[in-house]
């Protein structure tokens, strides 16, 4: 299985059945993916927003690690 149709799965047993659980989970892994694409978290090119506060640094851990750790419970 590819890495969409694998997400997708993911995102439908987290879901498990409702549609929009789907679409809150769809729309979480799209948020976090474009915060970890779009700051300089991952990246390091200098059209990355700068990240000036380092408390923010805690915020994205912790709404990634929430989202992850449930997924983390449907895989199991």
């Amino acid at each position: 299985m590819n890495k969409r149709d694998s997400a997708n799965k993911i995102i439908a047993d987290m879901a498990n059945g409702q549609a929009p659980y789907v679409t809150l989970f769809t729309d979480e892994f799209k948020a976090l993916t474009d915060i970890g694409n779009g700051f300089r978290i991952r990246h390091h090119e200098t059209d990355k927003v700068e990240i000036n506060d380092v408390r923010y640094y805690d915020y994205f851990f912790n709404r990634c690690l929430s989202l992850i750790a449930l997924a983390i419970q449907y895989l199991q």
